[in-house]
């Protein structure tokens, strides 16, 4: 038994310490990101909340802080704080990442569904609305155009697309019309306000099929 305890003990001081370095690390990347130092700290700033996780579900959000609250998605951005600490109404949570006339582009890597060489993804955001009855959403239109070479000829496919932008989880989730060249639903976790990691999925089976990373053009 000591010696088991003994391991474990040592196992718990490696776990905080990991914990206090993540912590200091984070706390430093948040202060350089609210200072001049750039996009590039709003990025690792990203990273640093992917890697560090959470315990809420994937349709809640993380309130932050020392108590870990975690709230439904739908509450965020309503213009009412559900938070304790607020933080599902700040301006940085509530700041629409997809306005209208952005441009968004990147090189998609299939994994199963189809299979394309150095295919690019282009989409354009045409417009967006948010109604008062349901302000934690905002409903897209973008204009998808996917490009590739078939038999050593460029082709260019395109179509409209529809979708909405969820505050809580910083993600965008754009819907393909069923005549779509490629039926796919592109869905977008921002992890800064210039690039988005995507991943296209099957609409009935969720199956990821490709991923591709999106930056602003």
């Amino acid at each position: 038994m000591g010696l088991n305890s003994a391991r474990v003990d040592s196992h718990q001081i490696r776990l905080n310490t990991l914990e206090d370095q993540i912590e200091k690390l984070a706390g430093r990347a948040e202060t350089a990101a609210a200072s001049n130092v750039g996009q590039a700290a709003k990025n690792l700033n990203a990273r640093i909340r992917k890697l560090e996780g959470n315990t809420c579900s994937d349709k809640q959000f993380q309130c932050g802080g020392d108590r870990r609250q975690c709230i439904s998605d739908i509450l965020v951005c309503d213009g009412s704080e559900d938070c304790g600490n607020g933080a599902d109404e700040t301006e940085d949570v509530c700041k629409v990442r997809v306005p209208a006339g952005s441009s968004w582009e990147g090189d998609v890597f299939w994994s199963s569904c189809a299979t394309f060489k150095s295919q690019t993804l282009r989409i354009i955001v045409t417009g967006n609305r948010r109604v008062n009855y349901f302000q934690t959403r905002v409903w897209i239109n973008a204009v998808i155009t996917w490009e590739n070479e078939e038999e050593g000829r460029p082709v260019t496919r395109t179509y409209n697309g529809q979708g909405y932008y969820n505050f809580g989880k910083r993600r965008s989730v754009v819907f393909s019309p069923p005549n779509a060249p490629l039926n796919v639903v592109i869905v977008c976790d921002f992890v800064s306000d210039d690039a988005a990691d995507c991943e296209l999925k099957q609409l009935v089976s969720w199956q990821t099929c490709a991923k591709v990373r999106i930056n602003k053009k």
